[in-house]
């Protein structure tokens, strides 16, 4: 669908005489003094409904992100914020280490995940500045900024997004086409999961800068074939320059989606117009330039080549890895969806022309293409799904702009509100498993130990980092599954040796080798080469299904019967732990707190006749070795305060 310039308008339709007398009806809610025209106040009402229902839909869609929990200092209640992905965690404590001044604005290295090796993360600098932005504002009126910074930054970036939308859509698109638009975008369940509440991920900021990609490419794909003399912004460069600021920020927040979009983006280019324009590829090398400066190239890394089949492994455990099937395909993108093969015919058949190839114009080729390219990938890995349906919407609008039957319209428009709203029910009935209260707990029982050893204190919960910025240097890590230890890592704020990053695969392998161990001296060896303290033991009947996937595969023929996995079974039941190895420290209902107290004293070798040669050697006599003696108990922590009740489930996270 191209520009239409003013000279060329159609008469306003039924539809849009609608809006307008709606508009004239609400003319009183203006300003007496500043006449609105009614056709905007129609649209300026309806953005305004799109946005208060996509927030609406962004708040609930994680139905436990925050509680309000009694851990605080003095046992009184504060807002804890339970973030959706572990990732989460991370991020944010990425953003911490940033105000502490650990390691300057860019963090090119990770030492406290992966503890002691650390690793390089694949992370970057653009979504740390977003949170650091909102953290500044909302210090001023919430008593844990850093966390409502990361919970409100998706919701944020999506406000942006969707002015963003209205501003762009004016004269792209017919009144219909628009409204879809910019609804779709506010209810769909790929832009709603990747800007929702209490997930501060790079997707968010990602599906902003490639929808303002997409749209420029639009622009300026179509300003040789709309371009006019009254209205010759189309044909200027300033959407190539727009355009290639957006894919160098793209590729700043992430090095994997937007290199394969933008490739595709290049090709079509060259396939469709057989050239492309200088500014835009001046503005995408300027931008790589200075990506290269300041973040380096540390997401690069071939120091996990070593463990390529563990790394295959791992993955397979990852929801976001994983193939979508005919269910997560209608849930993710919608019912829909489905019909999308059936309308690309349709937009062929609508073009009238005698060559299959002049059917669409360059930029209609380019709206199929990536839709048709994003939807392959979703099918391949869901992390693709938000982006895949991002592209759907702009293909959607695309065809409704270019179908001339009410019928088809509206027969569509329905299945796409039916559809939207089934998938939307399901999203909202899923049940989570908040694990925020235990992992408060588990940060009260760690900061009363550390207080005996001679911590900073006090210890407050939910207070950033600033409160104590010289911390010790003696930290030692924490043992724990994968997805659980990014949230002990920010709360607790001790190092962690598995992360769910890939970049920690080896970190990943030790914790699960450790819960599966077979001896204590196997265990031993993992804790003291890790430097661990702290060990967080989860049910091995919920645990060790995923941790023999990562060590022996998803064929549970090669599994060892979990009987086998000594140290997890005796850790959690806490029978056959010897004390001068490992201390329970607390007792809770999905967790057990142990303190590691470090690999027992090697037994001296028993007492041998003396002989000659001995006596003349050494006159004294061998210190006698008394089998009862033990590694001095570290002195017992406070009572804690009793842990909120939280519904049993069996979600993992």
């Amino acid at each position: 669908m191209t520009a239409t310039s003013p000279e060329s308008e159609s008469p306003p339709s039924a539809m849009s005489r609608a809006w307008q007398r709606l508009g004239r009806a609400f003319a009183f809610l203006g300003n007496p003094w500043v006449r609105v025209p009614a056709g905007y106040l129609g649209v300026i009402l309806f953005v305004l409904t799109c946005l208060g229902l996509g927030l609406w839909l962004r708040w609930f869609i994680w139905p436990t992100w925050i509680q309000a929990l009694p851990m605080g200092p003095d046992g009184e209640e504060i807002w804890a914020i339970d973030f959706i992905d572990p990732d989460d965690y991370t991020r944010l404590d990425r953003v911490r280490r940033i105000l502490d001044g650990e390691q300057g604005w860019v963090i090119k290295r990770h030492s406290w995940e992966n503890w002691p090796e650390g690793m390089q993360p694949s992370t970057t600098a653009p979504l740390d500045w977003c949170v650091l932005a909102l953290y500044f504002i909302c210090r001023g009126w919430c008593a844990v900024p850093l966390d409502w910074a990361g919970a409100i930054v998706g919701p944020c970036l999506y406000v942006v997004l969707l002015l963003y939308l209205t501003w762009w859509t004016r004269g792209v698109f017919a009144l219909w086409p628009r409204f879809f638009l910019l609804f779709a975008v506010s209810v769909m369940t790929g832009p709603a999961y990747a800007t929702t509440f209490a997930h501060p991920d790079h997707q968010s900021l990602l599906l902003l800068l490639l929808t303002c990609a997409m749209s420029a490419e639009w622009k300026r794909w179509g300003g040789e074939e709309t371009a006019t003399a009254s209205n010759p912004e189309t044909d200027s460069h300033g959407w190539s320059i727009f355009a290639g600021s957006c894919w160098g920020l793209a590729l700043w927040v992430s090095f994997f989606e937007p290199t394969i979009l933008l490739l595709a983006t290049l090709l079509l280019t060259l396939v469709t117009r057989r050239r492309e324009q200088i500014p835009f590829l001046a503005t995408l090398a300027v931008w790589l330039v200075l990506i290269a400066s300041v973040e380096g190239f540390h997401a690069i890394s071939t120091e996990l080549l070593r463990y390529s089949d563990v790394l295959y492994r791992w993955g397979v455990t990852i929801a976001e890895l994983r193939s979508l099937n005919f269910t997560t395909y209608c849930l993710y993108l919608t019912p829909a969806a489905l019909l999308f093969p059936f309308l690309v015919v349709r937009c062929f058949i609508l073009r009238e022309a005698t060559s299959v190839w002049a059917r669409l114009t360059a930029i209609q080729w380019y709206v199929v293409a990536i839709a048709v390219l994003t939807v392959g990938l979703a099918i391949w890995q869901q992390r693709w799904f938000p982006y895949a349906s991002m592209a759907l919407i702009f293909f959607f609008a695309m065809w409704l702009s270019m179908e001339t039957g009410w019928v088809w319209r509206t027969a569509f428009t329905l299945f796409f509100l039916y559809g939207t709203a089934t998938a939307t029910e399901a999203a909202l009935r899923a049940q989570s498993t908040p694990l925020v209260g235990e992992v408060m707990q588990i940060t009260r029982t760690i900061a009363a130990i550390r207080a005996q050893d001679g911590a900073p204190q006090p210890f407050k919960l939910g207070v950033p980092l600033l409160a104590q910025r010289r911390a010790p240097a003696d930290f030692r890590g924490i043992v724990a599954p994968w997805w659980a230890s990014p949230m002990l890592l920010y709360r607790t704020r001790q190092p962690i040796v598995a992360s769910s990053s890939h970049s920690s695969i080896s970190g990943i392998l030790d914790s699960a080798a450790f819960f599966c161990a077979a001896s204590w001296g196997e265990a031993d060896e993992i804790l003291v080469r890790r430097k661990a303290r702290w060990i967080v033991v989860y049910d091995p009947q919920l645990v060790l299904p995923e941790l023999y996937k990562v060590l022996y595969g998803t064929d549970r023929n090669l599994w060892p019967p979990m009987d086998q996995a000594l140290v997890g079974n005796a850790l959690w039941n806490a029978t056959g732990v010897q004390p001068s190895r490992f201390k329970l420290r607390s007792i809770l209902r999905n967790t057990r707190v142990y303190e590691y107290l470090g690999p027992p004293p090697p037994l001296p070798e028993p007492a041998r006749p003396a002989t000659g040669d001995d006596v003349q050697k050494d006159t004294k006599a061998p210190p006698k070795w008394d089998p009862n003696t033990r590694m001095p108990d570290v002195p017992e922590m406070p009572p804690l305060p009793p842990v909120p009740e939280e519904p049993a489930t069996n979600d993992m996270r």
